[in-house]
């Protein structure tokens, strides 16, 4: 990708695909870790919680050491009231997070 940055992963591409901005991972993983949502890009996280699958999300969470919890609490604070993903929530009481 042109313009990328020596170590910006995107593991999470769909998720900035129908953007003009493109979130890296890491910017991603620490907007979740700090439960920070920004009005500009809540199309980013209603897409990261509503299509990307359960075992991805995992995935990433594990490679960014951001515990399943804030992700339940960032998906609970500002994608739910919007959008749910039963799967997703199905997935957070499986693991009884």
């Amino acid at each position: 990708m042109k313009g990328k940055k020596q170590g910006q992963t995107h593991y999470l591409t769909t998720v900035s695909v129908p953007f003009r901005r493109v979130l890296s991972d890491g910017e991603i993983a620490e907007l979740l870790r700090k439960g920070e949502f920004r009005k500009e890009l809540a199309g980013h996280f209603l897409i990261l919680f509503t299509e990307v699958d359960t075992l991805t999300l995992y995935r990433f969470c594990k490679r960014y050491g951001l515990p399943l919890k804030k992700l339940k609490e960032y998906y609970e604070a500002f994608v739910k009231p919007q959008c749910r993903n039963p799967q997703l929530e199905e997935f957070f009481d499986a693991w009884k997070i």
